[in-house]
């Protein structure tokens, strides 16, 4: 989790203009200064259009991954069998029962999108490749979630645990994404829509 350090201030909608002003004077001797979250960023989300286009390019929509690719699916089940129990010596174990999807897919989005509330059947190894998101679950009412940065990564335990992923306001996210699909293999989905908690996050 992000914590403020000296060179963050608080950022409020109000402030959306001036930000803006400031990235658009960035000359190439350096980036804007580093700016801490707002707690929500829907209403003035940033929108730099090189960042968008590559949202939208990929995505069909910053705010939606819906149409964002699949770049690969495979099946555990046909080199491992149905029950997979892997214990490595460095310590890392992995279990699996039944027929279990692996599902790899890059997702996209322009400052200030967001990836719906949704969940997912089995855990997701997510690693963030650029920009930053804030994580935010269901159950969170304050909206406080988790910050992750370029080169965070962080595991979702699936079990349809309901969340949603906000972009930066000012540089947007690109992440990778590992799922874990257990269920009918190549079928099954590794995302599924839910309605809006009402939390206001």
């Amino acid at each position: 989790m992000t914590e403020p350090t000296e060179d963050t201030q608080a950022w409020s909608p109000e402030d959306a203009d001036a930000i803006r002003r400031d990235v658009e004077e960035e000359d190439e001797s350096g980036a804007p200064e580093k700016v801490a979250w707002p707690a929500k960023d829907d209403e003035h989300p940033l929108e730099p259009a090189d960042a968008l286009e590559r949202a939208r390019d990929q995505s069909g929509d910053a705010g939606s991954p819906g149409a964002t690719p699949v770049q690969a699916r495979g099946t555990l089940e046909p080199t491992t069998g149905q029950n997979l129990i892997v214990n490595s010596k460095s310590g890392v174990h992995l279990k699996t029962h039944g027929s279990v999807d692996l599902v790899t897919q890059e997702l996209v989005f322009g400052p200030g999108g967001h990836t719906g509330w949704h969940s997912h059947p089995g855990p997701v190894l997510v690693t963030v490749k650029d920009g930053s998101l804030r994580l935010i679950y269901a159950d969170d009412t304050a909206c406080q979630g988790t910050v992750y940065e370029a080169g965070d990564s962080f595991v979702d335990r699936g079990d349809e645990r309901v969340h949603i992923a906000r972009a930066s306001p000012f540089d947007g996210m690109v992440l990778w994404a590992t799922y874990f699909v257990p269920g009918n293999a190549g079928t099954t989905p590794f995302r599924i829509d839910q309605p809006d908690p009402g939390t206001g996050c």
